[in-house]
């Protein structure tokens, strides 16, 4: 009894730092690392055409708009930058089996910031540096809801920069111009790279009331992953063809540590449990039309979550020992459309819809991760002033119910099985400058 709930307290607290995407794709990656890009459903691959091109396809920085502020002539200094920030505001409720009682998440609304910048070094070289905040969380369940002993309160953030280079070609005569772009991404142990996790541990058997099981861990090191970027433009027929990866981040170390508040009875207090996760490598190819002052995209995005089989967890305690965590999640797809309308100079409106698939196999879905796959319904705005842009966007998250009807939690006093509604409204702002 008491080994099998330290497994799924250590199991919990390695769901927090590697599934990649809540609402998008279930699991905590937060795609939307970009205004404009959000107003137009992520599809934005082949038209990376804001500093945003750091998170979305690296090439894009040898693409910027130039107001030449540094000079007039060929390969004068360009630089660009922005400064933008999504505020997420999720929302889940649980409606459980007959005999048990309904909840809803008590979540906190969570501002995910970005920083991008690029200079145009020469006028087929460029250099851009980005920081993004990919994976975040932040729910608190009530205290004594069905699935306290899977989870009562959670935290997570990672801290992620990513260092490139990019290459424009230009060939017949400059009928076709072709990006290429390669980078570094970097998950950095930072104090905004951390994970925090509390769930309630069940004495039932030893007569007992519940103890609190508080887990706290960080990133233990730097880890590194590759990233490429590809852009084809066709300028007679404004076609463009645009390909981005992100390669999986191996041996992502973490260090925990457990907190036991109140009598937990065999729980040692302070004991360490370290691991390696992997983060899943992403792909996203697009294709995007001008048609007049309007340009529209669709992208197919695959993640590569089939690396999340299983895990392996040391922990510092002889009780316990090596434990091996079974999840067995399956690369899942989306599908982005955007759209983009220049209707003045000035003036720049876009929207877009996705559909997103989960990764997540019935047999290890649980109350914390109930996700589903999900529709998403976009809209935003520029106003350009100059060398200045402010952009805003809105998106809504519909996801599928979630059933989960499975054994997970049996051993700890509850499964939390039952019917999972969940949603999320994002708001984004952003200022940006090209000189």
């Amino acid at each position: 009894m008491l080994k099998k709930s330290l497994v799924v307290t250590i199991g919990a607290l390695l769901l927090l730092l590697t599934t990649a995407r809540p609402a998008h794709a279930a699991g905590f990656l937060i795609y939307e690392q970009g205004v404009r890009a959000t107003g137009m459903g992520g599809a934005v691959v082949a038209s990376p055409f804001d500093p945003a091109a750091g998170f979305y396809n690296i090439a894009g920085i040898a693409f910027q708009r130039h107001n030449k502020f540094f000079g007039e002539k060929e390969g004068a200094l360009g630089m660009h930058g922005s400064i933008q920030a999504q505020l997420i505001v999720p929302t889940t409720a649980y409606d459980p089996d007959p005999g048990f009682q309904p909840a809803e998440a008590e979540y906190a609304a969570i501002l995910v910031p970005q920083t991008y910048g690029s200079l145009d070094l020469h006028e087929n070289f460029y250099v851009g540096l980005s920081n993004t905040h990919q994976w975040g969380l932040a729910l608190r369940w009530p205290d004594l809801w069905s699935g306290r002993y899977q989870n009562t309160n959670a935290e997570l953030a990672v801290d992620m920069w990513n260092v490139h280079a990019a290459t424009r070609i230009p060939l017949g005569g400059e009928a076709v111009d072709i990006g290429l772009a390669a980078g570094v991404q970097i998950a950095v142990p930072t104090q905004f790279s951390y994970i925090k996790l509390q769930r309630n541990f069940n004495q039932d058997f030893l007569g007992l009331e519940d103890a609190t099981v508080r887990i706290k861990g960080h990133l233990e090191k730097p880890q590194f992953g590759y990233v490429l970027g590809g852009l084809v433009s066709i300028n007679k027929t404004g076609t463009r063809f645009g390909i981005s990866y992100k390669s999986v981040i191996d041996d992502l170390a973490i260090e925990g540590r457990f907190q036991v508040l109140g009598d937990g009875i065999g729980l040692t207090d302070g004991a360490d449990a370290d691991l390696d996760a992997e983060l899943p490598p992403v792909l996203q190819v697009g294709i995007a039309q001008d048609i007049g002052p309007v340009t529209v995209e669709v992208d197919v995005q695959w993640t590569g979550w089939s690396v999340f089989d299983k895990v392996v967890i040391n922990v510092d305690d002889a009780t316990v020992g090596d434990i091996v965590l079974e999840e067995n999640w399956k690369d899942s797809l989306a599908l982005r459309t955007g759209i983009e309308w220049k209707v003045f100079d000035w003036l720049y409106v876009r929207g877009g819809y996705v559909y997103d698939q989960s990764p997540i196999p019935s047999e290890t879905v649980t109350a914390l991760l109930p996700g589903n796959d999900r529709h998403v319904a976009s809209v935003g705005f520029d106003l350009r002033f100059g060398p200045s842009t402010i952009e805003f966007s809105y998106m809504h998250v519909w996801i599928h119910n979630r059933r989960k009807r499975n054994v997970e939690g049996l051993e700890d006093g509850g499964t939390a099985n039952g019917n999972y509604r969940s949603g999320a409204d994002l708001f984004g702002v952003g200022l940006r400058l090209d000189l």
